[in-house]
């Protein structure tokens, strides 16, 4: 676990290192207390389920966790989600059966951002090069592998193929 804790350190402060320009927010920021800001969902897996900011016990617990640092979902930059698999809501349970092809929706306060997964890997705890800031929008999504196990993560990238912005009333 230690070693996972300093992994997650450094890859916090690799993330906040890397930053772009931008008039609006852009990287998800800690926050006081928890509060669902948007959801997400995943219809290959039948999964919709609150997203959070953090990656702590509490924001897993109630849905998917964005890693701190990391871009907002339909921004410019990588916006890595946490999940759990079997326990607390799994909602990354069948993390394993999301497809090349399939698509996951961000739905966010500004607007909706529509992903398309690319890539499927499997990685060691320690691999948090996952966690890193790209030029282009994608979305990285993890959780723990096998199940019950957590010798490995189950990694799903997404790229952004469009975000339609809110109409303001």
């Amino acid at each position: 676990m230690k070693t996972y804790l300093r992994a997650a350190v450094i890859a916090a402060l690799f993330a906040s290192l890397i930053s772009f320009t931008s008039s609006a927010p852009t990287q998800a920021t800690v926050v006081p207390r928890l509060e669902s800001f948007g959801s997400i969902s995943i219809p290959s897996i039948g999964v919709t389920a609150p997203l959070h900011m953090g990656v702590g016990r509490a924001s897993l617990a109630k849905g998917f966790g964005l890693w701190p640092q990391t871009a907002l979902p339909g921004s410019q930059g990588n916006t890595v989600i946490a999940g759990h698999r079997t326990s607390h809501t799994r909602p990354l349970f069948n993390i394993n059966k999301i497809a090349i092809g399939d698509v996951i929706y961000f739905y966010m306060p500004t607007g909706i951002a529509k992903y398309k997964v690319t890539k499927k890997q499997i990685v060691k705890p320690n691999d948090v090069w996952i966690t890193r800031q790209t030029r282009a929008s994608i979305a990285t999504l993890f959780a723990c592998h096998p199940l019950r196990s957590t010798k490995e993560r189950y990694v799903v990238t997404a790229s952004l193929m469009n975000f339609a912005k809110k109409k303001k009333p």
